[in-house]
């Protein structure tokens, strides 16, 4: 489908190309009234420490805050680990079955979830980049030269966070850095993005483990970021990053394991993520959506029934064609479930209600909501979860095991202190299982113990082992508002009739 361009510049664009001017001095027609005056800004120490602070508070509310300008919510049902026949935020197109292609049209009523989350990301480009420039010109925020370093290496840092998050979701992107010249400005395939956005998180490194800093506790709130935590998170999400961007089987069979798991090793050994402010800045809506409820048990979105099944193998992956649960364990009722697994009712809760329409599909009929953070949804204090330590010990479990480290991952797994043990209460993996079997517990424990969590990650757990059901895209593409101001054609993806493994799932579970 061809559309001609507007005479409009995109919001993304308008963000780019501010970025590159402030950069490079280009002289582009480009008026964006919620930039800071680039004088004041580029020479004041005090605007610019405050400025500089907010990357991450900018890169945060894009990606916990703003659940009607994000993919996360209808990947989730993509990933068949919520289920919602609700049209928003995308769900319902992205969880029908068959499912269908992508709309990726300007008029598209939810096309925000994909257009604002990438002009998002090139916002907090643009104020690294920004942040970059300022301090390699010799100029400072701080009287303390190691404040500048710890400033100079939280900006890489946030540059790679960007860059690999638009690698994750989209097809492609436009690389976009400190040194970028515009005429230089062109879309590259989500490989190199993410190449560059490793590239990226290593400078960000380099810097943190060669000078001493802290930046205090104001960028990711009530939690001290020095030196050493940065170079962590960066390790993390490079571990993350190399692990997740595979599009089919075959990508994730060339996954860098050893690379994986130096960084993991060298990750974070806590939670990470700031702390709720009572729903005023630091807030996770994804959660709250996610968890929502009311007295009268209407639920926005369900557990799917392949995560219950994972839970209770009797209970049936998929809901019961006719629309009516049965009872699966006598002395239960319909549709409820028991597990070995303590977290089943530790994280979820039963329900007979169901809320959804027939005629958009039984399939989405579910008896469980996910309850863990509800104490989010009511208070919006406690600790937020940017990434949890779980995840990053479970890259190095899985690292392992691809490695040919069976014994070394099966003792890992079976760690006292991992929730596996301490929450659900499981026995030890037993020492002869096989890599095949360990690699499938691996993936329940990240389909249960980070359920919800973390931008994408279910998504692409199930689309890296070609599970995504058949149809599914496996990477959104430019969006069209986008494409539109670079005269370029408008394009989708997904739909069973496009399935081609390289775009559009042909796999399934």
């Amino acid at each position: 489908m061809t559309i001609y361009c507007k005479n409009t510049i995109s919001k993304a664009f308008q963000v780019i190309a501010l970025a590159l001017t402030l950069t490079a001095c280009e002289s582009l027609d480009v008026e964006n009234t919620d930039a800071p005056d680039r004088k004041d800004l580029l020479n004041s120490s005090r605007d610019f420490g405050g400025f500089a602070q907010n990357i991450y508070a900018t890169y945060w509310q894009a990606i916990h805050n703003e659940a009607f300008s994000s993919p996360q919510i209808a990947s989730l049902a993509a990933a068949d680990q919520i289920t919602a026949s609700w049209y928003t935020f995308g769900c319902y197109e992205l969880s029908q079955e068959p499912r269908i292609e992508w709309n990726n049209t300007p008029n598209y009523e939810y096309k925000e979830i994909t257009y604002t989350f990438f002009t998002r990301m090139y916002t907090v480009l643009f104020m690294s980049n920004t942040t970059i420039n300022f301090l390699l010109q010799g100029k400072t925020i701080s009287s303390n030269n190691k404040t500048n370093s710890g400033y100079l290496s939280y900006a890489y840092m946030m540059q790679g966070i960007a860059l690999g998050q638009l690698a994750l979701t989209f097809d492609s992107s436009q690389i976009v850095k400190e040194t970028t010249k515009i005429e230089n400005l062109a879309f590259s395939p989500y490989n190199e993005v993410m190449d560059s956005a490793l590239e990226s998180l290593e400078k960000a490194i380099s810097i943190a483990d060669t000078t001493t800093f802290n930046l205090g506790s104001n960028i990711v709130n009530g939690v001290t970021l020095d030196n050493k935590l940065l170079s962590r998170v960066c390790h993390s999400f490079i571990a993350r990053f190399l692990t997740l961007n595979a599009r089919n089987k075959s990508e994730y069979a060339a996954t860098d394991w050893p690379r994986v798991l130096a960084n993991a090793k060298k990750g974070i050994n806590e939670d990470f993520g700031p702390q709720g402010d009572g729903n005023n800045k630091w807030i996770d809506e994804i959660a709250r959506f996610i968890t929502n409820v009311d007295n009268s048990q209407l639920f926005f979105c369900k557990t799917d029934n392949r995560i219950i099944n994972l839970l209770d193998p009797s209970y049936p992956s998929r809901y019961w064609k006719n629309g009516h649960a049965k009872v699966v364990h006598p002395g239960y009722q319909s549709g409820e479930a028991i597990s070995k697994d303590y977290r089943l009712t530790s994280d979820f809760e039963y329900s007979p209600t169901i809320r959804f329409y027939a005629d958009r599909g039984t399939v989405h009929y579910s008896h469980y909501r996910f309850k863990r953070f509800d104490n989010i949804r009511k208070t919006g204090l406690g600790k937020l979860i940017e990434y949890p330590e779980y995840e990053n010990k479970l890259y190095a479990i899985e690292a392992m095991a691809n490695m040919g480290q069976t014994e070394n991952a099966i003792n890992a797994i079976n760690n006292i202190a991992y929730p596996r043990r301490t929450r659900g209460k499981l026995s030890p993996v037993d020492i002869t299982t096989s890599k095949k079997e360990l690699l499938e517990i691996i993936f329940y424990e990240r389909d249960i113990e980070l359920f919800g969590q973390g931008y994408l990650i279910a998504f692409c757990d199930m689309r890296r082992r070609d599970k995504l059901q058949k149809g599914t895209p496996l990477h959104f593409p430019v969006p069209a508002n986008e494409l539109q101001t670079h005269k370029r054609n408008i394009y989708t993806y997904g739909g069973v009739e496009n399935a081609d493994g390289t775009n559009t799932s042909n796999g399934g579970w």
